[in-house]
């Protein structure tokens, strides 16, 4: 989801977009967009496109892709369906916090919601008329077309890893997503890594958008708020988002995780301490010993992006080029006493069997 807890810092002249995952939202009304005419990263391959390949707008963007529904990211933020929210703004700094938009489950199905500012000024008389005019450019600002289409961007890429399987029950195709993330074989440490490796995605996701709009617009002002670091790196020739050279684009696609990530780390992940625990309380399957670990299988979901035309998988930390993310330590001590309760209610009656998965999960705790 996208959050702004600091409005405060907008208005002083640095418009941060920010992002996190709400499951609830209420007074929703459904809006469907017009659609308008080595170590390196892998390729994957895509499979011919039968008919009912069709329906998967609005189910998951990887798949859309994948089916030859759609050619980039930006063709399924334009076609696929979502909802809006109207929220009001009166300038209250301290207190209001926004979510620019979320992916959720409202009325039993799975949905991408977009919020929509409403600078609400008049409730406000007393304010200067320099407080006025900046609510109103930060509503400007937030409901601006390439802020929006980058929040979808970010919002859709969460429906990609946690597909609503009630939508995608009449589509029959072969290699379809038919499992969320969130349901792999993994420890609880695990599973909260992959609650934050996914919102490191949706920030991916929504670079990667404006990296298609540059490309197709040639300007670099695009890459604002959190992805002015792109823009700098473009400019100094650090990265060149038109090269055909293999290792340029694979040191441009490390680029991309490694900067998502050293930010994420450095200015959001404590922000997503609630969220990450709520959803470990609320979704998290105790590890089954006897079944192979499928975190790194998750991860290979979470890093799957379209990137010029091609599905690539950006699962920079299984081959170890990053090492993995550092959780809160309350997350971490959640984590670590879920895995011992639940490895006691579920260990294996036979001594070797015991032994061998409570030397699992020492080796995990271990590797922090």
């Amino acid at each position: 989801m996208h959050k702004h807890n600091n409005l405060k810092k907008w208005l002083c002249g640095a418009a941060i977009v920010g992002g996190s995952c709400l499951y609830l939202s209420q007074h929703s009304e459904f809006f469907t967009k017009t659609q308008e005419k080595d170590d390196s990263a892998q390729t994957i391959t895509v499979p011919d496109r039968p008919e009912d390949a069709k329906k998967l707008i609005g189910y998951s963007m990887t798949d859309a892709f994948k089916y030859g529904v759609i050619n980039s990211i930006s063709d399924y933020v334009e076609q696929a369906p979502y909802k809006v929210d109207t929220t009001n703004f009166a300038g209250d700094f301290q207190n209001q916090v926004i979510e620019f938009g979320y992916y959720a489950e409202i009325n039993g199905r799975k949905t991408v919601v977009l919020t929509h500012i409403n600078p609400d000024t008049l409730s406000i008389p007393e304010a200067s008329p320099f407080v006025k005019k900046m609510i109103c450019k930060f509503a400007e600002f937030h409901n601006s077309q390439n802020e929006r289409a980058t929040i979808l961007a970010h919002e859709f890429a969460h429906q990609a890893t946690d597909p609503d399987k009630k939508i995608g029950s009449d589509i029959q195709l072969s290699q379809k997503t038919d499992r969320s993330i969130f349901e792999y074989n993994m420890t609880a440490e695990e599973f909260e890594l992959i609650c934050n490796h996914d919102e490191m995605r949706g920030r991916i996701n929504g670079l990667l958008y404006k990296r298609e709009q540059y490309k197709k617009y040639g300007k670099s002002s695009v890459f604002n708020g959190d992805y002015s670091f792109y823009g700098r790196a473009l400019r100094s020739g650090k990265i060149d988002p038109f090269s055909t050279d293999p290792q340029e684009i694979a040191n441009e696609q490390l680029f991309c995780v490694k900067s998502i990530r050293e930010q994420y780390e450095r200015e959001h992940i404590e922000h997503y301490e609630k969220y990450t625990i709520d959803r470990l309380s609320a979704e998290h399957v105790a590890f089954d010993p006897r079944k192979p670990d499928e975190y790194h299988k998750a991860l290979d979901q979470v890093y799957t992006f379209i990137w010029d035309g091609q599905l690539v998988n950006m699962n920079f930390y299984s081959n170890g080029q990053l090492p993995e993310l550092r959780l809160t330590d309350n997350e971490y001590d959640v984590a670590k006493a879920k895995d011992i309760s639940d490895s006691s209610k579920c260990m294996p009656k036979n001594p070797k069997n015991i032994m061998s998965a409570a030397l699992l999960l020492s080796k995990k705790d271990q590797s922090r």
